[in-house]
């Protein structure tokens, strides 16, 4: 042990045991020089924990997410949904969605990771004009048994140059025309609706 008989000595002294205390810090070292490696089970609020109880906080819990509709820029409207089910006439989305300027309805569609079945799949696009006292139908999509596509090969959805259906002038969305849908026929799981209005 340093003999402490002048302030320097002192202070090397203070120097060597803050960097002794650094080192052991830096290596998770406890107050013996033991490593914190494989420490048991944390039994006190204030205890460490290990790896295996912090596993069942990373499990994924399922839940049913409310529908929701967002505006992903550049004229194209999209509605997601886990799960959806026929319910002629009622309105799907949780919130209806409006349009923030006025563009040119163009070209819709929707589509399924997993294939349709039982019963081809009916989606009418449906809009609102005084704030969603009335509706009409926009237009109707149509994914049939053993597909997952609204849309055939022959048919893409991607540089479109006119809606689905209908003909010139075609519709034009308000700034304040609200958005939904409606499923008539049909099941799906994992549901995609576009509604593109790009020119």
């Amino acid at each position: 042990m340093r003999a402490i008989n002048s302030l320097s000595d002192a202070q090397i002294v203070l120097k060597e045991l803050l960097d002794w205390k650094d080192t052991q810090i830096s290596k998770a070292k406890d107050q013996r020089g033991l490593q914190i490696k494989n420490a048991g089970d944390a039994t006190d609020p204030t205890d460490l924990v290990t790896l295996r109880q912090l596993k069942p906080a990373t499990v994924a819990i399922k839940k049913k997410i409310d529908f929701q509709a967002r505006f992903s820029g550049a004229g194209e409207f999209s509605f997601q949904i886990d799960y959806v089910q026929a319910s002629p006439g009622k309105l799907v989305a949780v919130n209806n969605f409006s349009v923030d300027i006025t563009q040119s309805q163009r070209v819709n569609f929707c589509y399924s990771p997993k294939l349709i079945y039982d019963n081809d799949l009916t989606v009418n696009i449906v809009i609102s004009s005084n704030y969603g006292a009335t509706w009409e139908i926009l237009e109707t999509l149509r994914i049939i048994v053993g597909s997952k596509n609204s849309w055939s090969e022959s048919n893409l959805p991607k540089n479109q140059p006119n809606p689905y259906s209908g003909s010139t002038p075609y519709r034009i969305l308000n700034a304040g025309d609200q958005l939904n849908f409606t499923v008539e026929t049909g099941i799906a799981q994992g549901l995609t609706i576009k509604l593109d209005t790009r020119a």
